[in-house]
């Protein structure tokens, strides 16, 4: 709580200026004018040598060695399984049944008249009311009237008092209590609640509807097989943990709690499918106690309920992969990697010439106007190193150069940086100014913790 009251102290209190909010809004709608000439890469004329092959692989040795992998044999209990060890008797059916029964609740029908305690009325003067109520009650004047014309709950009065039908625990005990005592029709003595003094008539009793045994048995049997499914996991799983830690494999844990000893596939860090794609399970199974203990891992919980418990079977470290099953591969890297160098040499002569000559070489452009920077039909990478271009002089066109991740050569010519001077609505700045200073707060809290850690004390092992 105290880093986040910090942490919400820093990036709360941030802001920018309307100034700088135009700014941002201007650069967000700026648009480019800028045409594009690419250069294949051409492996045709790329050739690796097996001498190079060979020393790119002696130089990268640690690339090329087979993942670490282990196998597993586990036991799992789970709450599914244990439905069929768990038996309810029909005695234990009755008693729940009778149990279910006595605990449902008669409802009764209350209507009240409330004479408020309150700083227009103090307690003495609306017990005073209530009794006059109840003498003009006891004179047969009608309690729905009376409600109407004097109950200071304005919702019930409406109703003549009505509050509806209620069992056990809706209302205060004091109220409860009285109504609780009443037959129908009769009015109760001024009772006081947290709210002021009542008079309450019992207008109404509704039998408590209880369904017969045979009605209920089906899902009283669900109720008590779960009960006791659940009461027998707890037990088992503190068992399981006991003979878990004590065995030294998982025979006797098995054995002793009749579950079954299940075996995996070799699998790596990355994890594998089903059980092996649970994080806690990879964590265990790559773990000191597991594989260089050779001990059982602690409980695994897989969800509510289900438990696992581990241990290595085979553990297979990494070994080197030889030279001839991977030359193919390490040739296609060296081919991409001189094609792509030789590709840069020409496009970066290309680019130099130019820059020098101010003129367009005799070459397929592709042109593109009033691109923004969210412009779908150009690739993200050349759109992000076109923004990045400074702005060309007038009748002078700007270049840039750069590789992509293909081989390809991407010179870039930008002609024209075009920004709109649309004057922003209100809703528009608000807007802006939300999402900078927020930024700006992140920012702010970044270097904080940043200037923190260069001034703390560490020592690092």
């Amino acid at each position: 709580m105290l880093l986040e009251q910090l942490q919400l102290g820093i990036t709360a209190s941030a802001f920018v200026t309307d100034k700088d909010v135009k700014a941002f809004a201007q650069l967000e709608s700026q648009t480019r004018d800028f045409a594009t000439l690419e250069l294949q890469p051409d492996f045709g004329q790329i050739s690796v040598t097996d001498e190079e092959v060979a020393d790119f692989y002696q130089a990268n040795l640690l690339s090329f060695m087979t993942p670490e992998k282990v196998a597993i044999e586990y036991v799992e209990l789970s709450k599914n399984q244990l439905a069929d060890r768990v038996e309810v008797s029909d005695a234990e059916l009755q008693e729940s049944y009778q149990q279910a029964v006595a605990n449902l609740s008669e409802q009764r029908r209350a209507a009240h008249i409330l004479f408020e305690v309150s700083a227009e009325q103090d307690e003495l003067q609306a017990l005073e009311k209530a009794k006059e109520a109840a003498q003009r009650l006891a004179q047969g004047e009608s309690f729905a009237v009376l409600a109407k014309e004097l109950s200071a709950d304005i919702g019930s009065a409406e109703q003549g008092g009505d509050l509806g039908f209620a069992g056990l625990g809706i209302y205060e005990p004091p109220f409860e209590e009285a109504l609780f005592a009443l037959s129908t029709d009769e009015v109760s003595e001024p009772v006081r609640t947290e709210y002021g003094w009542h008079l309450i008539k019992l207008t109404g009793v509704q039998a408590a509807d209880a369904l017969t045994f045979a009605e209920m048995k089906e899902g009283l049997l669900r109720d008590l097989r779960m009960d006791k499914v659940e009461q027998l996991f707890v037990e088992l799983v503190q068992d399981l943990e006991n003979l878990a830690y004590e065995a030294a494999d998982l025979q006797q844990p098995a054995q002793e709690l009749g579950l079954e000893i299940k075996h995996s596939s070799a699998f790596t860090r990355e994890g594998g499918e089903g059980i092996l794609a649970n994080r806690s399970v990879i964590e265990a199974a790559f773990s000191p106690l597991v594989l260089e203990e050779g001990a059982n891992s602690l409980l695994l919980e897989l969800d509510d309920e289900t438990i696992v418990v581990l241990r290595a079977k085979e553990h297979f470290k990494p070994e080197q992969i030889e030279l001839a099953e991977v030359a193919a591969s390490i040739k296609d890297v060296l081919t991409m990697q001189k094609a792509k160098e030789y590709t840069q040499e020409q496009g970066e002569a290309l680019l130099a010439d130019l820059r020098a000559t101010k003129e367009s070489v005799q070459q397929d452009w592709t042109s593109f106007e009033a691109v923004s920077r969210m412009h779908e039909d150009v690739e993200p990478q050349i759109l992000q190193e076109v923004f990045r271009m400074p702005k060309p002089d007038k009748d002078t066109a700007t270049y840039a150069g750069f590789s992509m991740q293909d081989g390809r050569y991407v010179i870039v010519r930008l002609t024209g940086v075009n920004t709109p001077d649309n004057a922003l609505t209100a809703e528009e700045l608000k807007s802006y100014k939300e999402v900078l200073a927020s930024r700006q707060g992140q920012a702010d809290f970044a270097a904080m913790t940043q200037q923190l850690e260069q001034e703390a004390k560490i020592e690092r092992f």
